[in-house]
């Protein structure tokens, strides 16, 4: 297949370690997915686009939930965002459930 369609691989890093299984573009990941730490945990676990997570779920390097939730595609040089969703700390001893609300400086980085 070309590498320029959607088609279902697992990616590993330099040193043969899985950090990507599931749909991808240009040899990237792209569709519904689940990425890992070095250590084999999941990290990520839902639908990844052209510039990173979009929506799902994150977990600590524990394996403990971190986030679950939406977020918002970025348009500038930064990362994507949490836009909606619940996070929570490692310990479980803060969480937040609803909208992020960022501010931007002057480089439009959040």
């Amino acid at each position: 297949m070309s590498n320029n369609k959607n088609e279902w691989k697992r990616l590993y890093n330099e040193k043969g370690i899985l950090v990507y299984e599931g749909f991808t573009k240009n040899n990237k990941p792209c569709g519904a997915g689940t990425s890992y730490y070095s250590n084999g945990i999941i990290f990520q676990e839902g639908i990844f686009g052209v510039k990173g997570f979009l929506c799902g779920r994150e977990y600590y390097q524990s394996g403990k939930l971190r986030f679950e939730g939406i977020f918002e595609l970025n348009s500038a040089y930064s990362p994507n965002y949490p836009r909606y969703g619940f996070f929570q700390t490692e310990d479980g001893s803060a969480t937040y459930k609803g909208e992020f609300k960022l501010s931007f400086g002057g480089v439009g980085y959040p």
